[in-house]
């Protein structure tokens, strides 16, 4: 669209001012033309604003992908690190024995340290965690260190305290780091998750906004193995002293299969529970959750769509965003991918807003929340994977939402396929 016509009256006026209007006027168009041209196709005219992060979890050379953040929210890819690492596969469904989904099925593979100039990074099939410094040329590799388990898929942090989930030895373990990223294990913090849990079943580790405790999702137990699911003991909470956690406490979800979580600044958990793995089943569901672990049920609400698993928070804490990761079927009918929107009230109670379309895609995952609250990104692994089809073989992109003003999604767009089946984790500065 061109500058609208307008009319000047520049009789009277010196030959210097009317080339100034003209240099103005051509400075003003030449502006809109850059703007138009960032909107059609010059999408990274820009400067990066912003990086993204997340892993390949691949075998046996585990990477972190790095992509540019742009201000109108599209990604490029920048680079590759290597971990030092080894990815690992999960046997879950829709991918078929014996290899597995290449992607880890929790939340929080990748995070960043609150200043973001550090990132630690899980490596399942090697059992070790690395931790990565931020530098204006690019992530350092620090550390590569035992994670006091075995397969671990889910890091937390407060303060210089980062805690790792391992799924299939059922225990957490503590690490300090160092300002520069150097990691050592925290004495006395390994604990196990309580009586019940089943291995491969626990979903994600986090700190509560004060970091004097942990919480845990147990996607199921033995009180509850899969299929029939079942609520008892599924959430564990630890009290954490001096960045030590104490002996657990477990806890019923309200409903089956709590998947990932995020905490808002008040305490309130909004978890993501899968329920009975039926179109519509699912449900966002609010927990207040104390200091001292006493966990109170606010708020419940379906998430209109199938297996809802991951969760992020706006920064400014009024809405969330659950992804329904559908049933992977690369279908735009229901029960194909979509994201929940949610506004969150202080109190911790929850409004539907409505959902994303669904998408012609195999399968969304781990989400997460520019700083600025301005858009969305989404990962979708094996994308356009028929639901037979076993691991590998397929490539991975990211999706682009913007945040509009009532907290609704618009699509924008996904980046190019990346040779990558199983990208994992999502963490962005």
């Amino acid at each position: 669209m061109g500058l609208p016509g307008r009319s000047h009256p520049l009789r009277g006026l010196a030959l210097l001012s009317l080339v100034g209007v003209v240099v103005l006027a051509f400075g003003a168009s030449a502006a809109l033309a850059a703007k138009q041209h960032r909107r059609r196709g010059g999408l990274y005219a820009a400067k990066p604003v912003g990086f993204v992060y997340t892993e390949t979890n691949a075998a046996p050379n585990n990477q972190v992908l790095i992509f540019d953040r742009y201000a109108n929210g599209m990604l490029k890819q920048a680079g590759a690190v290597s971990t030092g690492g080894t990815g690992g596969h999960e046997q879950q469904g829709p991918c078929n024995p014996p290899g597995g989904c290449p992607s880890l099925d929790t939340q929080s593979e990748v995070v960043l340290a609150p200043n973001g100039r550090l990132l630690f990074v899980v490596n399942a099939g090697s059992n070790n965690i690395t931790s990565f410094r931020v530098t204006s040329s690019g992530l350092r590799k620090v550390s590569v260190i035992g994670s006091g388990g075995v397969f671990p898929n889910s890091l937390t942090v407060h303060g210089n305290v980062l805690y790792v989930l391992n799924s299939n030895s059922d225990n957490i373990a503590g690490f300090r780091f160092s300002h520069t990223g150097a990691l050592t294990a925290l004495a006395g913090s390994t604990q196990p998750l309580l009586d019940g849990a089943l291995p491969t079943a626990p979903r994600q580790i986090g700190f509560n906004p004060s970091g004097k405790l942990l919480m845990v999702t147990v996607l199921a137990t033995a009180a509850g193995p899969p299929p029939v699911g079942g609520t008892a003991d599924t959430i564990d909470t630890f009290p954490v002293t001096n960045g030590v956690a104490g002996a657990g406490t477990a806890h019923d979800s309200t409903s089956n299969f709590p998947f990932a979580f995020a905490f808002d600044s008040h305490g309130t958990a909004v978890v993501a529970q899968v329920d009975s793995f039926a179109p519509g089943a699912g449900t966002a569901q609010t927990y207040s959750v104390t200091n001292s672990g006493t966990m109170t049920p606010i708020s419940g609400l379906s998430t209109n769509g199938f297996a809802p698993c991951w969760v992020a928070i706006t920064h400014n804490q009024r809405y969330a965003y659950v992804v329904n990761s559908g049933n992977g079927v690369t279908s735009t009918q229901t029960p194909g991918p979509s994201i929940a929107e949610y506004k969150l009230s202080p109190s911790g109670g929850l409004r539907l807003i409505g959902n994303t379309a669904p998408l012609s895609q195999f399968l969304e995952t781990d989400d997460a929340v520019t700083p600025d609250d301005r858009y969305v990104y989404v990962v979708s692994f094996m994308e356009a994977s028929p639901p037979s089809q076993t691991a590998g073989g397929n490539d991975s992109l990211i999706n682009v939402y913007r945040i509009r003003h009532d907290g609704a999604l618009s699509f924008v767009a996904s980046t190019p396929e990346i040779a990558s089946p199983g990208l994992s984790g999502l963490a962005v500065n």
